[in-house]
């Protein structure tokens, strides 16, 4: 067999496949789609690992790490979010304004003269398929620059806009957010200075307060706390890691703010310093480990107090978990049940009442001490409204029967227009309007 035909064929098969092979990695590669008017760069930023970023002697890294970024320099520290896009977004819009080829650079002394082959100024989007950047001298006008990728030839012309973001200093990229987590995932905030620890709990869309005393605390004025922590910004950063690791300084602290959150498995712990004599005010933040400057003029969010967290809502009751009221006064004892959808015919609205619970609002408390209870009426009350929920034989969660949601005794009408009530459970009696009695039907 003569095997001179068939090695030709293996031959000009090989041929053809690396002809095919080394055309296709040509005709897709970025130097061939890199033309005039074409971005320099092209990836996906979800495909983005990491940043490697030169700038003359110092060097550093960007690197994605769980939902954010960190940064490497220094001990390193969570990295902006937005900074990161910034850059991302700045070198996918980066044009090519002119290009020259391999053939009109020739060799490393035509290629000196755009100052690339020596590059101080670099920047690695790993992830992306050029590879490092090498960036080169201005333009004579000054408002464009020479680049080239490492390993290439070919030089393009650029708006300089992207050689100014990566010659910043590293610290521009550092997170300057005290709020760095999710503001919908917070479920516990403890608010701690030098008078008092007030410890707030959310459960669903509901804030609690379980410390100094438990309540309900408004949604509104968490929310906005919350929004006003997120609004300070670190204006620089400190020197040292931490303030506390300087023991021979005095530091007067104004309080803290510590915040967990259900997609965290530290909570954030923000320490505030009180104002120094020049009126500059510090923080520390946990566990992050660094510490720097805020303005002057941000809110001290350490010193709200109790009264200002609170709900001044009487009391609320979701309908939907109550099957019976029971309304007891001097004259009637007044029981409605809940038939399906709807309650029983009564001189007294349910719903109304509900309403009534929410819109009465508290002017005042005081500690539910047996004396207090004795004096404002309350151990003998003559007014009582009480919700339960009945449970079936069918419910595996609790024991079948009737079990109380909440209730109300009310006592007597005091000298300056209030009226106290005791809620089941509650140490504190409250103080309203004596007109709530009026509004739920002078009963």
């Amino acid at each position: 067999m003569n095997r001179l035909p068939t090695a030709l064929l293996v031959l000009a098969a090989i041929a053809l496949a690396v002809f095919v092979g080394t055309t296709s990695r040509w005709r897709f590669s970025p130097e061939r789609l890199n033309t005039v008017g074409s971005p320099l760069f092209r990836f996906d930023p979800a495909e983005i690992e990491g940043i490697t970023i030169k700038n003359g002697d110092i060097s550093y890294t960007i690197e994605q790490s769980g939902e954010g970024w960190r940064i490497s320099t220094g001990s390193g520290d969570e990295a902006s979010p937005a900074m990161v896009q910034s850059l991302m977004q700045v070198a996918l819009e980066t044009p090519i304004l002119d290009r020259i080829d391999t053939s009109e650079v020739r060799d490393e002394k035509n290629l000196a003269t755009f100052g690339v082959n020596k590059s101080s100024l670099q920047i690695d989007f790993r992830g992306d398929k050029p590879g490092t950047l090498l960036i080169g001298k201005n333009s004579p006008d000054g408002t464009r620059t020479y680049v080239s990728f490492k390993n290439s030839k070919t030089v393009y012309l650029v708006p300089r806009s992207l050689a100014d973001l990566i010659s910043i200093d590293p610290a521009s990229f550092r997170e300057r957010r005290l709020l760095t987590i999710d503001p919908s995932t917070i479920d516990r905030i403890i608010i701690r200075n030098s008078l008092s620890i007030i410890e707030l709990k959310r459960n669903g869309g509901t804030w609690h307060i379980l410390k100094p005393v438990h309540d309900q605390a408004s949604a509104k004025v968490v929310h906005a706390l919350i929004d006003s922590l997120s609004q300070i910004a670190i204006q620089s950063f400190t020197q040292k890691k931490s303030l506390r690791e300087n023991s021979g300084e005095t530091i007067a602290y104004a309080g803290s703010i510590e915040l967990h959150s259900l997609a965290a498995d530290e909570p954030l712990l923000i320490t505030f310093i009180r104002p120094d004599e020049m009126g500059l005010r510090s923080v520390e933040l946990k566990p992050r480990n660094v510490s720097g400057r805020i303005s002057p003029d941000s809110p001290n969010l350490t010193d709200i107090n109790l009264d200002a967290l609170r709900d001044r809502s009487l009391a609320h009751v979701n309908p939907d978990m109550v099957d019976i009221v029971k309304i007891r006064t001097p004259s009637i004892n007044l029981l409605i049940k809940r038939d399906g959808d709807a309650w029983d015919e009564s001189s007294i609205n349910v719903d109304d009442l509900i309403q009534t619970l929410a819109d009465t609002r508290v002017s005042a408390y005081r500690p539910a001490t047996p004396s207090a209870l004795e004096e404002l009426g309350i151990n003998d009350a003559g007014h009582r409204i009480e919700f339960s929920a009945f449970l079936s034989e069918n419910t595996p969660e609790a024991l079948a029967g009737e079990h109380s949601v909440l209730t109300l005794d009310i006592g007597s009408p005091q000298p300056d227009g209030t009226l106290p009530v005791l809620i089941s459970g509650s140490p504190e009696i409250r103080f309203v309007p004596t007109a709530f009695l009026d509004a739920i039907g002078a009963l």
